[in-house]
């Protein structure tokens, strides 16, 4: 991305740590789920979804409940959605 002069955003990150994720890679995948967090703008259903599959992945439980709290209070998203 750096030599394509391309900045990063929540896509490309969960993109690459779904990538490391279906890998095994696991210390790769969290570094990466780090940084969808940060470069998060606003509460973007497609994004918390992938986070919910990758914190999943990373047997991560306390994170995993987090992100679905935040989808279950999600305006747009019907119970039906999930």
């Amino acid at each position: 991305m750096k030599r394509m002069q391309v900045e990063p955003n929540e896509i490309s990150y969960c993109i690459l740590a779904t990538a490391h994720a279906v890998a095994r890679l696991y210390v790769a995948t969290e570094m990466y789920v780090e940084a969808v967090e940060k470069s998060m703008t606003g509460n973007n259903w497609s994004t918390l979804d992938v986070l919910l599959i990758l914190y999943g992945y990373l047997g991560s439980q306390k994170e995993l409940e987090r992100i679905w709290d935040i989808i279950k209070g999600l305006p747009f998203v019907r119970s039906k959605s999930y």
